[in-house]
């Protein structure tokens, strides 16, 4: 950790070889994004950004159709390290994650549902809709290369440590059947488990920036 600081220091007291601002724009895995970077120097920049995404489609999990919606919203804080003062980084920072799935159930080509392995009819079941959200604070290491020249490509390779999600499923019906809702339960417990280690997901993104 000294050693870090005073790299960091040492960088930031450097000759300024240049001092500019640049804009970029590009996409990867946490969708399409959009950024601006301010480099202090040969050694650091710092720069913001935000990845926006939206995708849906139809789905069977656990015995259950879905109408699915998954939605990629992120802001970023990010500090770059040019260990050899060249295009490639060593990145770090901090994520806004408003990342989330939301799904919406519908009843099999029968009408009828099947939580926890048991059948239940639309009527019974009602209303049906499931979700996973995460932490809103999420931290992102990664490393690039780009972001040395007037303008050009870029391209990041990371991990976003996200922790672990929250699932949850909700259904009208249960309030008035202790055995669909023990049933309900069962299952939300089931997929919680399944999605606990989701805590890292990768970055991999390529763009196009432009130095000022």
């Amino acid at each position: 950790m000294q050693k870090l600081l005073l790299f960091l220091a040492l960088s930031l007291t450097a000759p300024l070889a240049f001092a500019d601002i640049g804009v970029g724009a590009g996409v990867g895995t946490l969708g399409f994004n959009a950024s601006a970077n301010y480099r202090f120097n040969d050694f650091v920049s710092l720069g913001v950004g935000f990845n926006r995404y939206s995708y849906s489609r139809s789905s069977n999990y656990k015995g259950v159709n879905y109408n699915a919606s998954l939605k990629f919203s992120s802001e970023v804080l990010l500090v770059n390290l040019y260990p050899f003062a060249g295009s490639f980084r060593f990145t770090g920072g901090w994520m806004h994650n408003g990342n989330a799935l939301s799904m919406v159930g519908v009843p099999d080509q029968n009408g009828n549902y099947t939580f926890n392995g048991n059948t239940y009819s639309a009527q019974q079941v009602g209303t049906v809709t499931a979700g996973m959200g995460f932490n809103s604070n999420a931290s992102y290491l990664g490393i690039g290369w780009g972001g040395n020249g007037s303008w050009g490509m870029t391209f990041d390779l990371g991990v976003v440590n996200q922790g672990s999600p929250k699932f949850n499923l909700n259904v009208s019906g249960a309030a008035g059947n202790p055995q669909l809702a023990n049933d309900v339960n069962q299952q939300r417990t089931t997929i919680q488990n399944d999605v606990n280690s989701f805590t890292w997901y990768p970055q991999i993104a390529v763009g196009l920036y432009f130095r000022f």
